[in-house]
């Protein structure tokens, strides 16, 4: 039997994942749950050139993740759910171009969600979700073509998640659990009291834009009021003007026309 299709069952004093890394130099069984495995991720994990597969879900895993674990560029699948892992995830998961699926979820995982993630260009599922990450949702997520299953539920995260290309594929339990964010699909409103980078600027724009036509309608509305009253005020002096202009102009008219020729030879 291939000791690399082994599960840890059949291992089980393995508890350590050091001593795991020296009993398969080369590769780790793609499977490991619940085998009780406790300790940090060593940064020796990063000699495994040739793993394609890290799934030790539901154990007792807990610090941060080397940045080792992200220089193995043959990895398809991460799925490190159910741990007490820490701190943060490095940007430099970017550099696992092959990555299919990515699961962190159920641990305690701080700081923002890396956006080193949207460059994962064969990525089709990413769960986050029950974490305390802070921060907004990177907008680029909404690049990924091949995402077919996201799960950003119950962390921090604030701010709007822009309602454009691959966020409007995935429903509002996606994203529930936030309390300060609002989904793409604009089901929950955001309070305006927030005061989230994403909301500031156009909150300060709205707020430019009305306090300008207020004090506009402030200086012109009066303006145009003593306008149109003196209008109406004068009125009655310009049409008795234009009438005794007419008049004028009639009784001139009338001295002007020339007598008949018949009247002028009885003279």
């Amino acid at each position: 039997m291939d000791r690399f299709r082994l599960g840890f069952s059949t291992c089980p004093r393995c508890t350590l994942l050091n001593s795991t890394i020296i009993t398969f130099p080369e590769n780790l069984p793609p499977k490991c749950p619940n085998n009780r495995i406790f300790g940090k991720i060593p940064p020796a994990i990063g000699s495994l050139k040739r793993m394609t597969a890290l799934s030790p879900e539901t154990n007792s895993l807990y610090g941060e993740t080397p940045e080792e674990l992200f220089g193995l560029g043959l990895l398809s699948i991460i799925d490190f759910g159910h741990n007490n892992l820490r701190v943060e995830i490095l940007n430099s998961i970017s550099h696992c171009s092959s990555l299919t699926a990515v699961d962190f979820s159920r641990n305690s995982l701080s700081g923002e969600i890396p956006s080193g993630i949207a460059e994962l260009k064969v990525l089709y599922n990413l769960k986050l979700s029950r974490n305390n990450f802070t921060g907004q949702v990177p907008g680029e997520i909404r690049f990924m073509k091949g995402l077919t299953a996201l799960d950003l539920s119950y962390n921090n995260l604030s701010g709007q998640v822009p309602p454009q290309g691959e966020f409007l594929v995935f429903n509002d339990e996606s994203f529930s659990g936030n309390p300060h964010l609002c989904p793409p699909h604009g089901v929950v409103l955001c309070p305006s009291s927030w005061s989230d980078k994403a909301f500031g600027s156009h909150k300060l724009t709205l707020a430019a834009i009305i306090g300008v036509a207020t004090a506009l309608t402030i200086v012109i509305l009066p303006i145009l009021l003593t306008v149109y009253r003196t209008r109406e005020e004068a009125a009655p002096e310009t049409k008795a003007l234009e009438a005794h202009g007419l008049q004028t102009a009639a009784f001139r008219g009338r001295r002007r026309s020339p007598m008949p020729k018949g009247r002028e030879r009885d003279r």
